[in-house]
This record gives structure tokens, C-alpha cells and sequence, in this order.
């Protein structure tokens, strides 16, 4: 039961105390009781509320203490009408909301019943219309989220915590269940209540953010369940992978084999959207990504912007950093991998961002939701790990080019260490394909020199071991030999590829 005290002042401007009593749970059942007479009938079901209130109040009020309890049980009548307006406002969810409500009856602790809830909910989403759902998901005041306000509510008056003293709550009159606050000292009331208790499970942002993960995270592990087997493992008939960009309309080849490969095509798409900056985003990104062990990551943005070099003591991100990491975010977003059964072809995201964690200590995280290719196996982007933080602190104006070739000489000296030991070979016209987004023979040409250049800066920085050069008359077709860092060699000298996973 609610109960609110304190001290105000009466109407003669005299202090007195207060004690405010509400009975959420004695209105429901009552409701329930009512419901379950008329057969959920919503005509007989209001008139029968209507006709207890017109026989409740045909009983003058009584005198001394017993006024009081005629008050309160008139309020309580008053609320089991609003809650009966409120069930059968949107007969499309009268069902979904009624199971939630007897569910608030069981005999549970809170968390154990919010389970039961959130199954519920959940269950009865998803056999919504899609549309339809979207819709109520979207729209903040939508009947949906007025009954996620309703839980917070009824787990408010159930949690044994008391408000603070000098609060008042007071209910809108066929406005289940929006209610205005007030406190002493304030004269404006709020839709805010000033104070959350302890228990979450009181915030129907926090219950709206739980139901909205379990939502996607099995959304994404039925389309997945068609692709992988239950253990998440790739099968053995799985087709040709691809990454599609969705509004772009582009196809990109997934070379499972390589995932320099695969990771270089989407640097080149960040970097033709957002310069050198926005793919060096791209790739702190994936460096922490390739810590996941499973489809739920908590993407810390604290780490992110101090292996950046963007985060200092003292100082705050700048709005251009946080945009260029949320640009990165919603780019990727919008990759779908493609994967090609033998009857059908399943599109699963590469990525999906639902939840924003908030820190008082620093940027806090965000919760995604990621594709089994970020963290099975070698897993695109594994190779990130094995490049020096120092890499990433190199400046984009200067040295734009060090953290791309590192990711994309990395990923091919561990997948060819078995025969290679950590010795690259490649054309020039490679290198300069894989970074030139223009192509004309001058901008090559400039492309080039700036390719060799970085090179041997990352030699001398020791990011690299050795660069060498094969001439040849057609500068295009010189053979370029770079060779891992000692201290990578070191690393994948034991089991190749497999040291990652140790």
C-alpha cells in the first residue's frame, strides 16, 4: 500500500501533519471480481462500477474516525472504474493487459512475478500485428507503455520502501494511470515523481527497456536459429555469406576465409561517409567487439574514447567525437549478413543498438545485440586485438592510413601464419585498391606515395617489422614484403591464428 506523510499547511495556514493512504491492489481486485461476474463484458462490467458508486454514495457520510475509511473507499471505487476505462480502451490489447493485471495478483516476490509479466507481454507482442506493435512501441503514450506505467505503479505500491516524507501523489480522474506529484516547497505539480525507490522494478522506463531486449534479442535468435545450429555454430551446409548495406543497396562479398578482407569493406564504406576519422571509430569499435562471447555486449563508450586518445582527465568528449561514434553505430546498424540456405536466404543484422546506459562516472555504454560472425570462431575483427594501442593514438591528419593497413596487414599475416610466419606479400595496385576511393592514375599515383610513406613510419614505429620494396617498371606492379612485429610473432608462434582464443 502507498502512504505518503508529511507536514503542510491547512487552509488556515496552520502546519499539520498528513498521512495519504492508496489501495491499488484492493481497486484491482475488485475490478477483477467484477470482470470475471460479467464475463469480461466492458458495458456490464462499467455499469456495475457505476451502480456500486451511486449505492456507495447514497449513504451520507459518516461522522469522527469513520469518515476517513468512506473517503477511502470512495477513492478506491473511483480508481476501479479508472482501471476498468483504461482495460478496455484499445481492444486489441484488452487481452494482453488483462493477464498482465491478474498476474500483479500472485502471490510472488516482485522480481519473480515481473518475470511472469514480462513472458506475457512479451508472447502477446509478438503475436501482435507487426505494424501494429511497431506503432505501440514507437508511441510514447500509446497503450502500451500506459500499461508498462501501470506495473511500475502497482510494483511501486507493493515494494515496502516508503516515499519520502513531504510527497504527495494524486491520481488524474479517467486518466488511468497518469498521476501529478508534489512536495513541499514546490508549487507546481509533476509528472515526475522527485524520488525512485530502490527497487527498479518500480521505473516503467527500466520495465520498458527489459521488455524491449527480450524482444530483440529473440527476434534475432529465431532468424538465427534457421542459419546456425542450437549450439551457434556454423553448419556445415551453410551457403555464400554477404553483407548487405540496407539503404545503400549494396552487396558486399563476405570471404569467410578472410576477414581482413570482409573488415576492409566496411572501413571503405565508413570512410567514403565519414573520412579516415570515422574508420578509425570504426575499428576501436570492433576491437571491443571482438571481446564478445555471446549475442548480448555491453559496448563500453568510456574505453572506446580513451583508446582514442579522446578522453583526458579533466576534459569532456566533444560533441563531434560522440556524433562520429554514433554516425559509426548507426552505419553499422544497417549491415544485414545474408546468409544462403539451400530453399531460402536468411538476413540476420550485423549489430542492433537498444539501450543506453548512462554513467554519472564518465560516457557510460550502450547494449547491443550482435551476429554470431562478431564472435564465433576467428570472429570479423578478432585480428584488432593483436594491434598496439599506440596505433590507434597516432593523429588522423598526419598518419590517417596507420590504423586501416594495421587492421588489414594484421588479419592476413594470422590467417596466413601456418605458411607465411608473419610474412606479407602483395602489389602495389592492392594496397592502392584497397584504399583509394578515387581512382583516377594521379590520385593513384599520390595513393601510393603516401601508402609507402606509413609504411615506413610503421616500421620505424615498430608497428611493423620490415618494409621492402621490389622495383618494377610499371610502379603499380612493384612487390611489396612486410613482415609481422616481433613482438605478434611472438604471440602467434605457438598455435598460429588459435592464440587469439587462448
Amino acid at each position: 500500500m502507498l502512504h505518503f506523510q508529511g507536514i503542510r499547511t491547512n487552509r488556515q495556514g496552520v502546519p499539520e501533519r498528513y498521512s495519504v493512504r492508496y489501495d491499488l491492489m484492493a481497486s484491482l481486485e475488485a475490478l477483477l471480481v467484477i470482470i470475471e461476474h460479467h464475463q469480461g463484458d466492458a458495458e456490464a462490467v462499467m455499469a456495475s462500477i457505476d451502480a456500486s458508486l451511486n449505492d456507495h454514495f447514497r449513504h451520507s457520510a459518516p461522522l469522527g474516525n469513520a469518515r476517513g475509511e468512506h473517503r477511502r473507499a470512495t477513492a478506491q471505487w473511483f480508481r476501479a472504474r479508472d482501471m476498468a476505462q483504461f482495460l478496455f480502451k484499445e481492444p486489441a490489447l484488452r487481452r494482453l493487459k488483462l493477464n498482465s493485471l491478474r498476474l500483479l495478483l500472485e502471490p510472488r516476490p516482485l522480481e519473480d512475478k515481473w518475470q511472469l509479466i514480462k513472458e506475457s507481454l512479451v508472447q502477446g507482442i509478438q503475436e501482435l500485428e507487426p505494424q501494429f506493435a511497431h506503432a505501440l512501441l514507437l508511441e510514447p503514450d500509446s497503450d502500451l507503455h500506459r500499461l508498462l506505467e501501470t506495473l511500475g505503479l502497482f510494483f511501486l505500491d507493493q515494494d515496502p520502501e516508503l516515499p519520502p516524507m513531504n510527497l504527495e501523489m494524486e491520481f488524474l480522474r479517467g486518466d488511468f494511470p497518469k498521476r501529478i506529484w508534489r512536495r513541499k516547497g514546490n508549487l507546481s505539480p509533476s509528472p515526475s515523481p522527485f524520488w525512485q525507490p530502490q527497487n527498479r522494478l518500480c521505473d516503467a522506463l527500466v520495465l520498458e527497456q527489459l521488455v524491449l531486449e527480450q524482444l530483440f534479442e529473440e527476434r534475432v535468435h529465431q532468424a538465427l536459429s534457421h542459419a546456425y545450429e542450437p549450439e551457434g555454430t556454423i553448419t556445415q551446409n551453410t551457403g555464400p555469406i554477404s553483407l548487405r548495406f540496407e539503404e545503400e543497396g549494396q552487396t558486399l562479398e563476405l570471404i569467410p576465409q578472410s576477414p581482413a578482407e570482409t573488415l576492409l569493406l566496411l572501413q571503405r564504406e565508413v570512410q567514403r561517409q565519414h573520412s579516415f576519422e570515422g574508420s578509425k571509430h570504426l575499428l576501436a569499435l570492433m576491437r571491443q567487439l571482438a571481446e564478445a562471447q555471446s549475442p548480448q555486449f555491453r559496448f563500453d563508450k568510456k574505453s572506446h574514447f580513451e583508446l582514442l586518445g579522446r578522453l583526458k582527465q579533466g576534459q569532456e568528449i566533444s560533441l563531434r567525437q560522440q556524433q562520429l561514434l554514433d554516425d559509426v553505430l548507426a552505419a553499422m546498424s544497417r549491415v544485414k549478413v545474408r546468409r544462403q540456405q539451400t530453399l531460402e536466404t536468411i538476413e540476420t543484422p550485423l549489430l542492433m543498438r537498444w539501450a543506453e546506459i548512462e554513467s554519472p562516472q564518465g560516457p557510460g555504454a550502450i547494449e547491443l545485440l550482435l551476429d554470431p560472425i562478431l564472435y564465433h570462431g576467428l570472429g570479423l575483427g578478432q585480428q584488432l586485438r593483436l594491434i598496439p594501442r599506440e596505433v590507434f593514438l597516432e593523429s588522423t591528419q598526419s598518419h590517417g592510413l596507420i590504423p586501416g593497413l594495421m587492421a588489414y596487414l594484421t588479419g592476413w599475416w594470422l590467417v596466413q601464419y601456418p605458411e607465411r610466419k608473419g610474412v606479407f606479400n602483395c602489389r602495389a595496385d592492392k594496397l592502392i585498391e584497397a584504399f583509394t576511393l578515387k581512382k583516377s592514375a594521379t590520385q593513384k599515383a599520390k595513393f601510393q606515395a603516401k601508402i609507402k610513406s606509413e609504411l615506413k613510419y610503421m616500421a620505424e614505429k615498430k608497428y611493423i617489422g620490415a618494409f621492402e620494396v621490389s622495383p618494377h617498371a610499371n610502379p603499380f606492379e612493384e612487390e611489396y614484403q612486410i613482415t609481422a612485429p616481433l613482438a605478434l610473432l611472438e604471440t602467434l608462434r605457438p598455435v598460429g591464428p588459435a592464440a587469439l582464443n587462448a
